[in-house]
Formats: C-alpha cells, structure tokens, sequence
C-alpha cells in the first residue's frame, strides 16, 4: 500500500453550481488542492438539479458525485414545481422560522433536515467504496448541513485511521442568529461528533474560540478572494455608496451611514444630488424604512436581487462598499463573506457593526487602507471625515483603492489552500499509515 495518499475527499452538499455562499469555500478549497493529490473528489446533493444554480465552472479534473437525496429542500421543490428556496418567505413568519431551526437541529436534522437521512446512508455508501479503493484517502466535511459530518463520522468510527477535517464556516449553537432548538442536546450533540475528527478547522479565530470547546485541535483558515478581477470605471455621474446583500431582518444596521450622510446635507458640505445610495438584494422594504426617517428615499436606488456577476460589477464601480456585521459579547472577530468580494473590488469600505466592540474583527483588518470600521452607537464626525476626504478626491480624479498586497498573503484563496494543505501533510507524516 502506498505510504501518502493519493486522494482527498470533499463531503460538501454545498458544491457549485449550487447559487449559495455555502459554495464557495470547498470550491476553493477543492481546486487549489488539486496540485497536492492524484485525485480531487467531491460528494454532493443531487438537489443541484432542483434548486437555484449559477454557471460556476467546475475543473475537469476534479471528480463530483452526486449523492441521492430526500430532505426538505427536495420535498418542497416537488411540492411547489419551484427551483426558487421558499426559506427566505419563511423566514418572515414565526411558524417558518421555527420550522427552519427544527430542520437545523438533532435529531430532526438527520432525518429531513438539509441532506437527511437519505443523502447520509448514500454518501456513506459511495464513500465506502472510494475508500476501498483508496485506503488513504483524507476526508473533509465542511458544517453546514451536519449531514456532511455525520457521513465523515461514520466513516472515521468504521475507519480509525482515516486523518479527517472537519470544517465550521458556521457555529451550529451561535449567540446571534440562534437557528436551533433544544440548546443543551445541540451541544452534546456537536462535542460527541466533532471529538473524532482529526483537525477541526474554521473561517475565524471568534469560532476557534467556541469550537476549542470541543476539540484540542482547531485551525483558522479563512475564507478568501479567489480571482481577482480587472480594475473598472467607477460610476462617473454620482458619488455612490453601494451595499449588495440582506439584512438578516434586524442583525444588520446602516443607521450610522445614513446619520452622517443626513447631517453632512444638513451642514451643506456634500452636494445631495451627486450622492447615491445604491442596495442590491433582498429587503428593500427595510431600506426605504430605514432611509424614511433620515430623509434619504430621495437618494436611494434598489436594485433587488441580481444575478452575482452584476452584484460584483456594481461592487467594482462603487466609490464605497458598505460592509455590515453583527458582534456579540460571546461571538466576535466573524468576517462575512462580503468583505472579500469587497476586497476583490478594491474599493474604500465601510464596515458598520451592530454590537459592542469587536478587536477581533479590527484585528482581522488591520493594515488596510481605506477600510474605515465604525459600531452602531459611534459619533458620525470620523465617518463622515472619511466619505468627505473621498468625495473631495473624487472630484479631484485622485481616487483612491485597496492595494491588493495589503491582503493577499491573508485572503487570496491560493495563500490560503497552501497553508491548509501543509497542516494537512503535517497530519499525515506525524500518523503512521496502515491498511483499511
């Protein structure tokens, strides 16, 4: 038997050309670890056919098994005859949202919850004989759906040897969002089946810190920029702060921005009718609330949901990008997957936080130019200094950008994959190799 392995395994029910944030990050992972290993396999749901989907691009080289399926997202899309995911209307009422947190909480989970019982026992199935064929084979999951993990799990308990990553992009059990029911089973829950992996990996050092609990092993490995695209024309009729995204109902807050940009027209320092506030996404509705009050309909363009690549082109030609978070006392230093499109764009960036101070956050951003970060209840003056300082050198065609070398040795998914594919090769010299 051959003494390294020759193949890695990708659990990933999230999986291009799934349209899904949740993508992104074993996408990445899966191709820039191509030069490491003969062989790049990914196990995913065959709910691919059946829910929204980009045309996400997927190297010929990497190996993608779909894995049958029956859960709640593939009942509903039988039921309604709608690729569309009904989660964002169910969301908005109190019985959606508690049926969402029962989809995403033990033992529910494991029977029709994203994945279910059937996607489990088939990946489970599928994996078995991957691995008969490749004793060696190192495993990833990635959280969430748990499902990816429970598979990871039975194999490592039916395999001991097996050097298995688990990886968080998400807490299951978090302050914030709190998407679960029956908190303390939660918990007994994730230590039984986490305490088996043989690294634990997450996007973030504010996850490190909760995930710790559970396992003696933890590394960060954040989420990155994977391309970074040709530099485009900023809109040239109007000075334009652009946020693309949703709002996560009240998580998220602009109301600092849109204060200093009410007081900044008040003292007649910024011309109104050069200014736009651009939003691209769910929740329209909520922004014109918000604006209503600070007297800003006027100067707001909603765009609505658009496809990504017009998401992108609007980050890139924005003068600003706004950023918003969330922090909490037991939950800090977490990074959206937005600031790194943002940083992709190389644009100044806003980042507004809703919550008490987050130095892991500011940490995460230190040393990057133009990347202002202000909390909900901050004075405007300093964030009003600096949308002043850029419309002036906007005016003046002296505009400002993100140098990528401020970031890349820390968000550019190449960096990135080399460091995690160099942990995982230290797993596997420190493990003696035997057979299956």
């Amino acid at each position: 038997m051959s003494s390294t392995p020759d193949n890695i395994l990708f659990l990933a029910y999230y999986y291009p050309p799934i349209q899904s944030p949740g993508v992104k990050r074993s996408f990445a992972l899966s191709t820039h670890c191509r030069p490491y290993f003969d062989q790049v396999t990914v196990l995913t749901t065959a709910n691919r056919r059946v829910v929204l989907t980009t045309d996400q691009k997927i190297p010929e080289d990497i190996r993608v098994v779909e894995v049958p399926t029956l859960d709640y997202r593939r009942i509903a899309a039988r039921l309604t005859g709608n690729r569309e995911s009904k989660e964002a209307a169910l969301k908005k009422r109190p019985a959606g949202r508690l049926f969402l947190k029962a989809m995403r909480s033990f033992p529910v989970n494991l029977l029709i919850g994203e994945g279910g019982l059937v996607y489990i026992l088939s990946a489970y199935r599928i994996a078995k004989k991957i691995l008969k064929a490749h004793p060696d084979t190192v495993i990833y999951s990635s959280f969430s759906p748990w499902a990816d993990h429970i598979v990871a799990w039975l194999l490592k308990r039916k395999y001991p040897h097996l050097i298995w990553i688990a990886d968080f992009r998400d807490l299951h059990v978090d302050p914030i969002f709190r998407n679960y029911l029956w908190k303390n089973l939660q918990l007994w829950f994730d230590r039984k089946i986490t305490a088996r992996a043989s690294l634990v990996t997450t996007v973030s050092e504010g996850l490190a810190i909760h995930l710790r609990r559970f396992h003696h092993n933890v590394a960060v490995f954040p989420n990155g920029v994977l391309t970074i695209p040709p530099k485009a024309h900023h809109y040239p009729d109007k000075f334009t702060i652009a946020y693309t995204g949703a709002m996560f109902r009240d998580r998220r807050r602009p109301h600092l921005l849109l204060r200093a940009l009410q007081e900044l027209f008040m003292e007649n320092k910024l011309p109104r009718e050069h200014i736009r506030l651009l939003q691209a996404g769910r929740d329209a509705g909520l922004w014109r609330d918000f604006a209503a009050p600070f007297g800003l309909e006027d100067i707001i363009e909603l765009r609505g949901v658009l496809p990504q690549q017009d998401a992108r082109r609007i980050q890139s030609r924005a003068h600003i990008n706004l950023m918003l978070t969330a922090s909490h006392p037991e939950y800090k230093g977490v990074l959206t997957s937005k600031i790194y499109e943002y940083l992709a764009a190389g644009n100044p960036i806003i980042t507004l936080v809703n919550g008490p101070r987050d130095e892991l956050l500011e940490q995460a951003l230190h040393g990057i130019d133009h990347l202002f970060i202000a909390y909900d209840g901050d004075d405007t003056a300093p964030l009003k200094a600096f949308i002043l300082t850029l419309f002036r050198r906007w005016r003046q065609s002296d505009y400002p950008s993100i140098p990528p070398t401020q970031w890349t040795d820390r968000y550019h998914w190449p960096a990135i994959a080399g460091r995690f594919t160099a942990r995982i090769w230290d797993l596997i010299n420190a493990q003696p190799r035997v057979n299956a």
